[in-house]
């Protein structure tokens, strides 16, 4: 048991390399290697390393290596001509969604009278504005 205990923690190179697995890939083991052998002391210590670094620190590393990836991919050429082209379509669809609700006379095109009436609605006001 204790050659065990020394594999994890026997020298401070084995001791950061078990921290590091712990933090980063698989820490039962470790735990109940420690639980197992030395005391049940150390199982608190571990779930406590394990959701302080493990969860908390991995998460902001994930999160901020995220946002730069999101970062570059929204820089992409292509992407932005994508989205450009998929906003010119949403508001394409719109805009002829408003004159065909406009164009009450249903001959294919606004006149002055019928322009007026839909500017009278509130929504749509807020909406070209």
């Amino acid at each position: 048991d204790q050659i065990k205990i020394y594999w994890y923690f026997g020298t401070f190179t084995r001791s950061l390399l078990s921290l590091f697995e712990m933090t980063l890939a698989n820490w039962p083991p470790v735990a109940r290697l420690l639980l197992e052998n030395v005391t049940e002391f150390w199982v608190p210590v571990c779930l406590f390393h394990k959701l302080t670094m493990g969860f908390a620190v991995v998460g902001v590393i994930n999160g901020v290596l995220m946002q730069e990836t999101f970062k570059v991919a929204h820089m992409d050429d292509t992407v932005m001509v994508r989205e450009k082209q998929r906003a010119m379509r949403t508001h394409l669809a719109k805009m002829s969604l408003l004159f065909d609700e406009a164009d009450t006379s249903g001959d294919g095109r606004l006149d002055l009278e019928e322009f007026k009436s839909i500017l009278d609605d509130y929504g749509v006001k807020i909406w070209l504005a």
